[in-house]
């Protein structure tokens, strides 16, 4: 049986369809989960998760590449160079952190003292990531060029919170993240002050606008 052909649909924020790009030879022909789409801090390319591995698409269409070839990837995230990502891997002994270049190249695990890590973010001046643990927990770490240092916590999970997506602001100071245990989208500066509410409910998109 053919798969169905998935699509990205690039809108204006009028709502208008701009472009509507048809993703021949996806596996499962379709984007899993939604909120995996990323695009490239150079506009040029869409990264996205399909049939458990990472693809990268041109915005117009040309160029569908897979990234990983061994399955269970998810929650693609740029660096700033717009040339390699960083992505959620699921293996038997739990999550981990990895990079892929957009070009070619191997997978390589980030060296991050944490255990069952996921929803990776790369801060937009490329100087940072942030992550949540196995227990639900908001971490953020420094990156150095080729490793990461510094890595410290920002919420602990045994508090109760269950953080799923986040995002780094534009100026790198704050994280925003969507809470699914019961806060609902929340704000908090990098060093781990000034917590606070936007809104409550069940969020699963998000994202900083200048």
């Amino acid at each position: 049986v053919t798969p169905p052909v998935a699509e990205i649909q690039i809108m204006g924020l009028n709502g208008e369809v701009k472009r509507i790009l048809s993703l021949q030879g996806l596996p499962q022909g379709h984007i899993n989960p939604p909120e995996c789409l990323r695009w490239s801090p150079d506009g040029l390319k869409i990264a996205f998760a399909s049939g458990n591995n990472i693809y990268v698409v041109g915005v117009d269409g040309a160029g569908l590449t897979r990234l990983t070839n061994d399955g269970d990837r998810y929650y693609p995230s740029w660096m700033p160079d717009s040339a390699s990502v960083l992505f959620q891997k699921d293996t038997s002994a739990g999550w981990q952190i990895c990079t892929a270049g957009v070009y070619g190249g191997n997978v390589q695990v980030a060296n991050l003292p944490v255990e069952a890590l996921s929803c990776p973010e790369w801060s937009l001046d490329g100087r940072n990531i942030a992550f949540r643990d196995g227990s639900g927990g908001l971490w953020v770490a420094d990156f150095a060029g080729v490793s990461f240092a510094n890595t410290r916590q920002l919420l602990q999970g045994s508090d109760g919170w269950r953080v799923k997506a986040i995002r780094w602001s534009l100026d790198g100071n704050q994280l925003v993240f969507s809470d699914y245990s019961k806060y609902g989208l929340m704000i908090i500066n990098a060093d781990g002050s000034n917590l606070r509410s936007v809104v409550g409910g069940q969020i699963e998109l998000l994202g900083w606008i200048q």
